[in-house]
């Protein structure tokens, strides 16, 4: 329950209630001729209420096209985890695009297993003052296909043998 109160004159009490909602600039009243006690106005704002927000699907940002170097691939796998490295050295074979279903079978781990752990592909990119990711996720034909930025995939070919 919301408990709004105002006291004053009747044109205060619309003028505090108008700019409460937001309609228009509080006016000051005209002064009559004859001084009439001034009553004080006290507005009690409500709190905001507590919303429940729902899920959002987030908006994938647009590809920059930012080259990677050498030193930032190699960086960038080394601060991933040992099962995230175990998946871009397998993407780096075809860095055209890789179906996750092709992709979870080479790896023999369940599908739904790989964005996890390319989770901390995410985490190691902050870290690295906020790159864009080298991996890029498209539907083709209907089925969710990986790709990996051309760069890495060179660098990562030389670390994985």
């Amino acid at each position: 329950m919301i408990k709004i109160e105002f006291s004053g004159t009747g044109e205060e009490v619309r003028n505090e209630m108008m700019n409460l909602l937001g309609l228009n600039e509080p006016k000051i009243p005209e002064e009559s001729k004859v001084k009439t006690e001034k009553q004080q106005v006290s507005v009690i704002k409500p709190k905001p209420a507590r919303v429940r927000s729902s899920r959002r699907k987030r908006k994938t940002p647009p590809v920059l096209s930012i080259t990677w170097i050498e030193e930032e691939a190699k960086e960038l796998f080394d601060r991933v985890s040992s099962n995230a490295r175990k998946i871009l050295a397998e993407m780096a074979q075809k860095p055209e695009g890789y179906k996750i279903k092709e992709l979870a079978q080479a790896l023999e781990i369940e599908e739904k297993s790989i964005k996890g752990q390319l989770s901390s592909v995410g985490i190691a990119l902050k870290r690295m003052g906020g790159k864009p990711s080298p991996i890029s996720r498209e539907k083709i034909n209907g089925e969710l296909t990986y790709k990996l930025d051309p760069a890495v995939a060179d660098v990562l070919k030389g670390l994985s043998t």
